[in-house]
């Protein structure tokens, strides 16, 4: 696949748990400029950095009126990649990934006790999520 050319260091699979988390969350804005690497000074050995930048996704995007029908409002959402993110979903979802999805059907956001969204917001999201 040629998306993965410019990221060779990224291992591939790596690279697909972040296409698939980022379909997943509806995140449009990951770029080649959010693929950083931790680099062991010793050993030379280079690892992906835990995710970050996913501030352009699903529950920032969503507005209360577009709860009514997440999947409409957020069908034609494009990746920096130029995939729409439901085609994304289906390039990156491997059979590795196909238990830790069904367990998104049990899926529930936990409030934090200071900073949280409205109760109806999450719920939807929940639905969402689960299905």
């Amino acid at each position: 696949m040629d998306i993965i050319e410019p990221i060779k260091i990224y291992c591939k699979e790596d690279f697909e748990d972040l296409k698939l988390f980022d379909a997943l969350i509806y995140n449009t804005d990951r770029h080649l400029g959010n693929f950083e690497m931790i680099v062991d000074n010793n050993t030379k050995i280079l690892l992906p950095e835990p995710i970050f930048d996913n501030e352009l996704s699903m529950i920032n995007i969503l507005t209360e009126y577009k709860l009514k029908d997440i999947s409409k409002a957020m069908n034609n959402k494009i990746s920096f990649f130029d995939f729409s993110l439901n085609e994304q979903l289906r390039l990156f979802t491997k059979e590795r990934h196909i238990p830790n999805l069904e367990k998104l059907s049990k899926f529930d956001f936990i409030k934090h006790k200071e900073f949280n969204l409205k109760d109806s917001f999450l719920e939807q999201i929940n639905k969402y999520i689960q299905n």
